[in-house]
């Protein structure tokens, strides 16, 4: 069943993003590296971007996964006035099936198909509803060439901060003698915890992204599916 369980992401990024300037003294005013707090917000907001760009495909997949189910629900209904033939001659003349664009676009292409097979005789052949509207159709409204790569990018993005905190934190280091290093510590553990806090909400992200997206193309392939199976079974007709 359809939900709203990707708006999930915008309470999470918003905590991660305000535990982030906590712990960085941000609230405080006892910001004590002001390079580990611009590192980090600029990650932050990198992510930010690309799972903004994400929450919009996975509305539009939420859209169209409801109208899929609805349609379902409809064709149920109406199959109990009308029998196959009819509910199929009604479906080839509707021209306000789907709202979503590329649902709408697939089945008028299917209506065409099916205008083509019929006769006065009836249907001299039929077009297989799958063909048109099917999990491809799912991946490009839920843009899948683009999200399955975000837990990776993410992912990606937190190894990056950590290799840029130690090399930061390395580079200010004095080994020549005690003095030295003891002086280079502070800004050693600084580029530490660039490393340790990017590489915890990169992961964190990447978990959490994955839970969400994978459960949302579940249920939108299942959604086209049911669909497919109550479209054959009511509204195609014997030829």
């Amino acid at each position: 069943m359809s939900n709203n369980r990707h708006f999930l992401l915008i309470p999470v990024y918003v905590g991660t993003v305000i535990f982030i300037l906590i712990i960085n003294g941000v609230f405080t005013g006892e910001v004590t590296s002001l390079s580990n707090l611009i590192i980090n917000v600029g990650f932050l907001v990198v992510m930010g971007i690309l799972l903004g760009i994400s929450l919009i495909s996975f509305v539009r997949l939420n859209h169209c996964t409801e109208e899929l189910l609805f349609q379902e629900k409809q064709l149920k209904k109406e199959h109990e006035n009308m029998d196959e033939k009819e509910l199929c001659l009604d479906y080839l003349k509707r021209q306000d099936v789907f709202r979503n664009e590329e649902l709408k676009y697939a089945f008028t292409q299917y209506q065409l198909c099916m205008k083509k097979y019929y006769t006065k005789r009836g249907f001299k052949n039929i077009c297989d509803i799958e063909e048109y509207i099917n999990e491809d159709l799912i991946d490009r409204v839920g843009r899948n060439f683009y999200n399955s790569n975000i837990p990776g990018t993410l992912t990606g993005l937190g190894i990056l901060g950590t290799f840029l905190g130690l090399s930061m934190g390395l580079s200010t280091f004095n080994g020549q003698n005690v003095l030295a290093i003891s002086d280079s510590m502070g800004p050693l553990f600084e580029g530490m915890k660039v490393a340790f806090h990017t590489s915890i909400y990169g992961i964190f992200l990447s978990i959490v992204f994955s839970f969400i997206y994978k459960r949302a193309m579940m249920d939108a392939y299942h959604a086209v599916e049911q669909f497919q199976k109550v479209f054959r079974q009511y509204a195609v007709p014997a030829y």
